[in-house]
């Protein structure tokens, strides 16, 4: 005899066709953002330059957000399959990511 959990006790696993679209889509509208901050930033203060001495560019700007976009799908993916409360720990990641990375210095 087998031995069965109830539905609802079981981890669900994540479904890689959803998973893409959002993510595809998270990636868009996070390059999209990006590019009109920069847009705005740069129309407003002149070009937006970082050490040492480089212009911002435009690729950058997407580039930057479709990596950032990609691994937070990856990170959510590997969550789903492992815990149970998925949206409350990625909360949890992504705020402690966010705080290790303001607090760098440079």
């Amino acid at each position: 005899m087998e031995g069965t959990a109830p539905e609802s006790s079981r981890l669900k696993r994540v479904l890689a066709g959803p998973l893409l679209r959002v993510g595809a889509l998270a990636t868009l509208l996070s390059a999209s953002a990006n590019v009109v901050v920069l847009a705005g930033a740069s129309s407003l203060f002149g070009p937006v330059v970082i050490p040492p001495d480089e212009m911002v560019t435009t690729g950058q700007v997407m580039g930057a957000s479709t990596v950032g976009a990609v691994g937070a799908a990856v990170v959510f993916a590997a969550i789903c399959r492992f815990t149970r409360r998925t949206i409350a720990v990625f909360w949890g990641l992504a705020g402690v990511g966010l705080l290790t990375r303001l607090g760098r210095k440079g």
